[in-house]
């Protein structure tokens, strides 16, 4: 299938029409006979290609418009105008005129003008002169007004003093933004460092219209095209519309584009999911030390937004990764996985995720997925040779199509490249700056002999220069995913310019910054480099220039067969068992050493001044590093220590400060580092990065002696509570992040004047922002997300002039200042998830606002107090799940508005009519009022969901007129009767809820969907059409159907939902090969399936309270079923034979009679769930045989007395006993190594717990309702518990030592009548909430003090807690320790009668309630 296709480039091709009040975003000024078809077509095309909506006459403008003012108004309308000055330009006076405009629009809106000197030079437009402009103006005085000339003249004059791109220079250089001493305006501009073709300039403006723009460019590879029918592959197998959990596959080789595919899908899904995470180079990152545990802490990370500590091994990462992701929604994308069990490490069971999630797999291994399992799998393959040609040309030439003298040539290397988009990428990009026929030839002849990937890209790596070869080379063996800013300052002292370099890399597609400043390398052009490194000498390491292989690196050392030719070396950390030593002697023939990484080996004896060459040094060892006195490191200019054993007190640091060179440290991970050391006397670094020091407290205030620091990061150094006042001398210092750390509040002074980025997201105890933040007047980003504890912003924030980004969200800000609404340059504002009461009218001066973020503001009220037009920059608009109650009329002049979320907005009366500019709609209103009655005219809207409109009473007819619409939901709408005919282009349709609909349209001409859900619409009793939408892979049905006889003809179902319908028989379903999934519940009246033995394919069957259909009796044929649900038959006596199912994960078995579970589960080795509910059961079997079983979950078996011996069962995770009144006591669980949760609930003959001891990985202790158990098993071994809950334990009279549970979190006491005292909590620092609650009998809290981490505390109806009158001279407390809890947030103390009066909680800075 191809994966590129070619929008057309002539400048004659239609366009979409643009609706009336549409406007641009950049606007071409330029005189047509110029440059109409060469140039501006160009720019004009490669605009529009990378979605940016551009205005230029001759494709916008319609008949019978006078010119001049549909010009003027798309000029005043656009963000950046762009004139293309060539010769004739002065000539015509429709370009003067724009001229004109685009200095006025320059002073009054502040627009950004990028000017474009074609064929004639900057001083020829400024003054006038020469004999283009020259002879022009003397013909305009002969024919227009003095005062008209003059004007044309001025305008002139201010454009030709902007810089901007000159291509009639042909070396220009490199200067800097300023703002024009003559406009309000900020003037931007980008000279190039070097001769550049005309299509590099093309690139170049875009790059910097998208900067200007800022809009959020996807990290997806340029020039894609034809992506949107990959995409909706892909999206057709995820089928979001179906509450399951799937993983999708998208297979090929090396370089076919299968990581661009999987980008664009999640960026479309994101919104969708509150959990989402992206794992790249798993295939690489695994082999590395410790890369697994690596990559499931990110994932931990990117899910739940915090820091695990760290994993001791791959088994106890499952193990956490399903105790913390457990029930969570979650899209998950895993990049170049090549073995099963990296996605078993990294997944383990999908019954763990919520349903609803999606896993996204890419691989070049097929035997990766498991079709059997579920897995859906795309497979990309090579371009056709159509699509090969559009992408070379794109690359070679930067248009859709090549110069007439290379257009054969063009045809014959895009066919000799085989098609693969990566060669295609890298060889075009290599010729684009080569036009010469001889150097096209050469590059074709080598690329027919090359048969492999790696010798085709080497053609590129050859044409490279020296620096650039070097610098490949090192990306290649070495750095690639370092943040690139620390590898320039290496590179520069090198005496390389690395900033040049890497732009040229890049250009040439050898090299991609990432969206994290780190640098990145496509796998197969990583082999090449390091392919390339190999063939310097196949059989000796030594004669090599750069070992990154720890084998190779420890031979040459040990053996001392290094030369000069050696650059780099790195051993890996972790992998030899004992710490090695190398000698001074080692590192003889060594001359020419610029980068040893050594892992955790370590140096020693005499030096004698060699290494003196050494540029980088990274040692990450378990023993203090030593650094002998004589090992001068006067070159070093990077020092990496991260994950090492460093400490404050190292005696190392001395060396350190002589390093004058040294520019960045990294102290990444130092676990054992409490206090940075005295910075007095460091060199002068740029960059120090601490991220990860849990134990680190302390920042010296010598930090202010670092006056050239650039860079300081502290993320997630979790000990550290406040910084030091010192920072405020850093006046170099551009980005400060202090993530994750117990800092109060942030520094801000006017020494810090340079910085831009200040990033405190998850800064749990930041409760203020100083009024001096308004000293950061260059502070671009703001980010203070997850901040619970702040609460208020400070109005000095208005003076922030250069913020670009501000967020809000999860926080406890209630109210913005007024001066938020001087932030002119602001472009977005995130405020979700906060207690937000109002959006403030100032907000409508933010005119270049783009991103409105206030979703889940639940006390979000009232209408919107100003005009929405005001925001002429917004492009998103989040309002879901607030009570806003009125959407201004003015939203309809948000001509850029592309998504507008009003889900669950249930207070909001009506809608007004919208802007036409809109691809995603979601809305819940009362009245949608006017706003549907031009739907016909949303021509870009791809998703449109209503939802709970219950006063709409049809959609209108002119829906189906939607070309471009995927998805449709239309849900709770009770008054819609009838449907209209549907668009053709539709692949997902939801409609539930509709209680008057009677019929719904045919079907048949849906012939893209995938996905069809219709529910809860109780007057629909038949689906026209549907046997003609064979392209279903998703029905879920409900409700009074006649009948479903359409299933034989849906050849391509996968997953097939069936609940309460009134028919007597599914058809038979032995046609549908390749279904997945079949749910059947409430089809009271059913009483027979025919077909299921067919279905080989079938992962999972659940029928359930199917009264009238008789037991099914023949599974034999469900080879691969993973997952079966027998429930709600009455007196279900005997089950199928399931001894065939040896893939059988889970088996849910409801209303069972005894002798049935015993037949069961013979021979179910694969068992890993058990649940059985409401079953007249009296004993279980001997479940010894299951060696997988992780879940046993007994619900409501009121006659089952006994539970059998679970010796053996290491696999067990969760024990779950409910209702089972009869049980009297508990198996040993000691065995149970694994066990994380243990709950039994309503067990009431149960008189004690048996001993926990050996239940080291229990993170969830329940007990409930268990009313006669007197005394709890001792606790204390229980180390990783994190929940205890006792509640309704009756005669429980004490809860043992809790000494030892250093993780728990949450302790909760419910209704235990019984208890007089506590236990001592002062050692729970971990504890977060305490809840004690009607416990009639309880006396005295001990160890309040203690508790250091508590968030909230309540105690209610403790009627025996006594706590005297409290005075300034009154005595102590009987709740000592309240008022030193720093951490609380919320504290409720009702109806204990002997708590008169609290103490004062003034200090309690956190606390809201």
């Amino acid at each position: 299938m191809a994966y590129y296709r070619a929008p057309s480039s002539s400048s004659s091709s239609a366009s979409i029409p643009v609706p009336t009040g549409y406007d641009y975003e950049v606007f071409l000024s330029f005189r047509g006979p110029d440059t109409r078809a060469t140039f501006t077509d160009h720019l004009y095309n490669v605009l529009k290609n990378a979605g940016i909506r551009v205005f230029r006459d001759d494709e916008e403008l319609r008949k019978g418009e006078a010119i001049g003012s549909k010009l003027l108004k798309a000029m005043t309308q656009s963000k950046i105008s762009i004139p293309i000055f060539s010769r004739g330009y002065a000539r015509s006076k429709w370009c003067l005129e724009e001229a004109v405009q685009m200095v006025k629009c320059m002073e009054a809106t502040e627009q950004v003008i990028l000017p474009v000197f074609y064929d004639v030079t900057p001083n020829q437009v400024q003054y006038q002169t020469g004999d283009d402009y020259g002879l022009a103006f003397s013909d305009h005085t002969k024919n227009y007004s003095s005062d008209t000339v003059k004007e044309w003249r001025s305008a002139l004059s201010a454009l030709g003093k902007l810089k901007g791109w000159d291509l009639t220079v042909p070396n220009c250089v490199v200067l800097s933004p300023y703002r024009s001493i003559l406009t309000k305006g900020v003037i931007w501009f980008i000279i190039l460092p070097k001769t550049r073709s005309q299509g590099e300039l093309v690139q170049e403006i875009v790059s910097e219209v998208w900067k200007q723009l800022n809009k959020p460019r996807l990290d997806v590879a340029d020039h894609l095209v034809g992506l949107d029918d990959h995409v909706d592959e892909v999206m057709d197998l995820l089928d979001m519309g179906i509450e399951d959990v799937r993983i999708v596959g998208i297979c090929g080789m090396g370089g076919v584009g299968k990581t661009a595919v999987a980008k664009f899908v999640c960026n479309q899904l994101m919104d969708q999911f509150e959990h989402c995470s992206f794992l790249s180079d798993i295939r690489e990152k695994s082999l590395q030390p410790n890369g697994t545990e690596s990559l499931q802490r990110q994932l931990v990370f990117d899910i739940l937004r915090q820091k695990h500590k760290e994993i001791p091994n791959v088994d106890r990462g499952k193990s956490m990764l399903k105790g913390r992701l457990h029930n969570k929604k979650v899209l998950i994308l895993l990049d170049d996985v090549d073995r099963s069990e990296q996605l078993s490490n990294l997944l383990s069971d999908l019954y763990y995720y919520a349903p609803g999630s999606r896993i996204i797999v890419t691989t070049r291994n097929l035997n990766v997925l498991d079709e059997s399992r579920g897995d859906r799998i795309y497979r990309v393959t090579e371009l056709n040779q159509d699509d090969a040609f559009l992408l070379f040309c794109k690359h070679a030439f930067r248009q859709n199509f090549p110069i007439s003298e290379f257009a054969d040539l063009s045809w014959q290397i895009a066919k000799a490249t085989g098609g693969l988009p990566l060669a295609i990428e890298v060889i075009g990009s290599y010729l684009s700056a080569k036009l010469q026929e001889d150097v096209w030839r050469e590059a074709l002849d080598r690329l027919r002999k090359e048969p492999s990937v790696q010798d085709r890209l080497r053609i590129s790596f050859d044409a490279l220069n020296h620096d650039e070869r070097e610098i490949f080379l090192d990306i290649a063996c070495l750095y690639a995913g370092t943040d690139y800013r620390v590898l320039v300052l290496m590179w520069k002292a090198c005496g390389f310019s690395p900033a040049s370099t890497l732009q040229d890399l890049c250009q040439k597609s050898m090299v991609k910054i990432g969206d994290d400043k780190e640098v990145w390398m496509h796998d197969q052009i990583k082999d090449l480099g390091r392919e390339i490194v190999h063939q310097e000498n196949y059989g000796e390491p030594g004669e090599r220039s750069r070992l990154w292989r720890h084998e190779d690196a420890i031979e040459v050392l040990e053996y001392e067969e290094g030369t000069s030719k050696v650059k780099a070396i790195r051993i890996d950390h972790g992998l030899e068992e004992a710490e090695t030593r190398f000698r001074g002697q080692t590192f003889e023939k060594l001359t020419k050493l610029l980068c040893l990484e050594l892992g955790d080996c370590n140096l020693e004896g005499n030096f004698q001044r060699r290494l003196h060459r050494l540029k980088w040094l990274s040692w990450h060892g378990h023993t203090p590093l030593n650094i002998p006195s004589d090992l001068h490191l006067r070159n070093l200019v990077v020092l990496n220590l991260s994950k090492s054993v460093v400490t404050t007190d190292w005696s190392g640091w001395s060396s350190v400060q002589v390093l004058k060179k040294l520019e960045v440290v990294n102290l990444t991970g130092c676990r054992q580092l409490t206090g940075t050391p005295q910075f007095s006397s460091f060199p002068p670094i740029k960059r120090l990065i601490l991220d990860d020091c849990y134990a680190l407290a302390v920042v010296h205030h010598s930090v202010g002696y670092l006056t050239t620091l650039e860079s300081l990061s502290l993320k997630n150094c979790c000990s550290l509570e406040r910084l030091p006042e010192e920072l405020g001398s850093l006046t170099s210092l551009t980005e400060l992040v202090v993530d994750g750390t117990l800092i109060q509040e942030i520094p801000a002074s006017t020494g810090m004047a340079c910085l831009k980025t200040l990033s405190a997201k998850w800064c749990k105890s930041l409760t203020r922002i100083p009024e001096s933040i308004e000293c950061l007047k260059k502070l671009q980003r703001l980010l203070l997300n997850h901040c619970r504890s702040l609460r208020d912003i400070p109005s000095s924030i208005g003076e922030l002039q250069s913020l670009e980004e501000l967020n809000l969200s999860h926080t406890s800000v209630w109210h913005l200042p007024y001066s938020v609404g001087n932030l002119i340059n602001l472009r977005m504002l995130d405020i979700s998830h906060s207690p937000v009461r109002t959006l403030p009218c100032f907000l409508g001066k933010l005119h270049k606002l783009e991103v409105l973020n206030a979703s889940h503001c639940q006390s979000l009220a009232g209408s919107i107090p100003f005009e929405l037009d005001s925001l002429p920059s917004l492009r998103i608009l989040r309002l879901d799940h607030t009570g806003v109650t009125e959407i201004p009329s003015s939203i309809h002049g948000l001509f850029h508005l592309q998504t507008l979320d009003l889900r669950s907005c249930v207070l909001l009366r009506t809608l007004p009519e919208l802007p036409f500019s809109l691809v995603n709609l979601k809305v819940t209103c009362r009245s949608p009022g006017s706003a549907f009655l031009t739907l016909s005219s949303f021509i870009n809207l791809k998703q449109l969901e209503i939802l709970g409109c219950i006063r709409l009473t049809e959609i209108p007819e002119n829906i189906g007129g939607l070309s471009r619409l995927k998805e449709l939901s239309i849900g709770d709408c009770p008054g819609i009767q009838s449907h209209p005919l549907l668009p053709s282009s539709l692949r997902c349709l939801r409609l539930s809820g509709l209680s008057s609909l009677e019929s719904l349209p045919n079907l048949s001409n849906l012939g893209k969907l995938s996905s069809l859900s219709l529910t809860n619409c109780p007057r629909i009793v038949e689906i026209p059409g549907l046997k003609d939408i064979v392209s279903l892979r998703t029905l879920r049905v409900s409700g009074p159907l006649a009948n479903l006889n359409a299933l034989k003809n849906l050849t391509s179902l996968s997953y097939l939902s069936v609940d309460g319908c009134k028919f007597k028989r599914l058809p038979d379903l032995s046609e549908l090969k390749g279904i997945l999934h079949i749910t059947v519940r409430q089809c009271r009246n059913l009483i027979e399936i025919q077909g299921f033995s067919s279905l080989r394919m079938l992962r999972s069957l659940s029928i359930s309270d199917c009264t009238s259909l008789p037991m099914l009796t023949d599974l034999s044929g469900l080879k691969l079923l993973e997952m079966l649900n027998i429930s709600g038959y009455k007196g279900m006596e005997t089950l199928p034979d399931l001894s065939s199912l040896r893939k059988l994960k889970s088996l849910k078995l409801g209303g069972m009679e005894p002798t049935a579970f015993i037949h069961a589960i013979r021979e179910l080795a694969s068992l890993e769930i058990i649940d059985i509910s409401s079953s007249r059961i009296q004993m279980l079997p001997d479940l010894s045989p299951l060696l997988e079983l992780k879940q046993l979950k007994l619900h409501e078996c009121q006659q089952l007395k006994q539970i059998p011996e679970l010796t053996g069962l290491s696999s067990m995770e969760i024990l779950d006993i409910y209702k089972c009144e009869a049980v009297v006591m508990l198996p040993n669980l000691s065995s149970l190594s694994k066990l994380e949760q243990l709950k039994l609930h309503c067990c009431k003959k149960i008189l004690q717990i048996p001993r926990l001891i050996g239940l080291a990985s229990l993170q969830i202790l329940h007990i409930q309702g268990c009313g006669k158990i007197k005394l709890l098993p001792n606790l204390s071994s229980l180390s990783k518990l994190e929940q205890l809950k006792v509640r309704d334990c009756k005669q429980l009279k004490k809860i043992p030592p809790l000494t030892g549970m250093a993780s728990l979190e949450l302790l909760d006491i419910y209704r235990c009548g019984a208890i007089e005292v506590l236990p001592d909590l002062s050692s729970l620092r971990k504890l977060q909430q305490l809840k004690l609650r009607y416990c009639e009998q309880l006396q005295h809290i001990p160890g309040l003090t203690g508790l250091t981490s508590l968030e909230i505390l309540e105690v209610s109806m403790c009627q025996a807690l006594v706590m005297p009158e409290w005075t300034n001279r009154g005595r102590e407390e009987n709740i000592p320790g309240l008022s030193e809890l720093a951490s609380l947030k919320v504290l409720i103390i009702s109806f204990c009668p002997g708590i008169v009066q609290l103490p004062n909680l003034s200090s309690l800075c956190n606390l809201m309630s």
